[in-house]
């Protein structure tokens, strides 16, 4: 939060939604009310992350918009830059590069070391993300024209709201600009989401069933971009439940049902799916306790020897 109000851009509306916390989040807020005049609370009952986002975008009265979330910093100049990118370059959204970081504040992951510009059309920018490029579906890497939002909100219930809802702002965009200068932190805990296999997870498969049929309508030269993204995300889940060691053997046969359909496929696409991901869907095809082999292996790869597991 000290991050936040202490931006060299300094003409900020700094929106605190308080979204039914249990814990001392309501308070804190308030005290942060008191100190800066730029600061609005809302108190709100719980209804997740969208909705408080929802809500947020809905009494902001600026033209831009940013998502901080309370775990994370940025760095004191994160949106001073992004506005100035956005302005200079006449785009609708800035995108900079992040660093994510332990609880201990060790860097786990930043994705570029060499500090670039790239103007994109909103074609280019959707086959970044399809490929997981330069930047994902996060929100909180951009700075955005706040008018993108009409009629698009955060599907509220939902667990991966920004990939149910990031490609459809993109998709409103003439121009964007990505600086890969790692300007957010996000701290990456280890009760997060990718710790914790649940049921809700599954609705991912529905969004990438969505997200595909929206490229095919109009993106259809990035097609065989996109045709592999269902199928990683099943091996994704596969991932999950066995890293969470809450493995549904009624859910774990639907996953492997779907990659089985496709298990030629799967083996046969160089590009998009990885060899890491392969093994998985092999193992998963001939027995679960091979998956889990497979899978403790990989990870002890990736802790050990900093291979990539994606």
């Amino acid at each position: 939060m000290d991050t936040l109000i202490k931006q060299t851009y300094d003409k900020l509306e700094i929106i605190l939604v308080d979204d039914g916390s249990t814990d001392s989040s309501g308070v804190i807020c308030d005290e942060y009310l008191l100190k800066d005049n730029r600061i609005k609370v809302i108190h709100k009952e719980n209804a997740g992350v969208s909705d408080a986002r929802n809500v947020g975008i809905a009494i902001a009265k600026g033209e831009y918009i940013g998502f901080v979330d309370p775990d994370d910093y940025i760095e004191l100049n994160m949106y001073e830059k992004l506005l100035y990118l956005i302005k200079n370059n006449d785009c609708d959204i800035a995108i900079c590069g992040y660093v994510i970081e332990d609880e201990n504040g060790n860097s786990v992951k930043n994705l570029d070391k060499e500090i670039k510009n790239i103007i994109l059309n909103s074609e280019k920018a959707m086959k970044l993300l399809i490929n997981n490029g330069n930047f994902g579906s996060y929100p909180w890497d951009k700075l955005y024209k706040r008018n993108l939002f009409n009629n698009i909100k955060y599907p509220i219930g939902e667990i991966y709201e920004d990939a149910d809802t990031t490609y459809k702002l993109i998709h409103k965009c003439k121009k964007i600009i990505y600086n890969s200068e790692p300007l957010y932190h996000y701290i990456k805990r280890k009760n997060s989401l990718s710790h914790n296999f649940s049921l809700k997870m599954m609705y991912r498969l529905e969004i990438d069933k969505n997200f595909t049929e929206f490229i095919i309508k109009y993106y259809p030269d990035l097609y065989e971009d996109v045709k592999p993204i269902w199928y990683r995300t099943n091996i994704q889940l596969l991932k999950s439940m066995f890293i969470s060691s809450s493995c549904d053997l009624k859910i774990y046969r639907e996953l492997v049902r779907n990659i089985s359909n496709k298990m030629i496929y799967i083996l046969k696409e160089n590009k998009l799916i990885s060899l890491q991901e392969k093994l998985i869907a092999i193992s998963a095809f001939l027995s679960i306790n091979m998956t889990r082999n497979i899978i403790r292996v990989l990870l002890d790869l990736q802790k050990h020897y900093d291979v990539n597991l994606r």
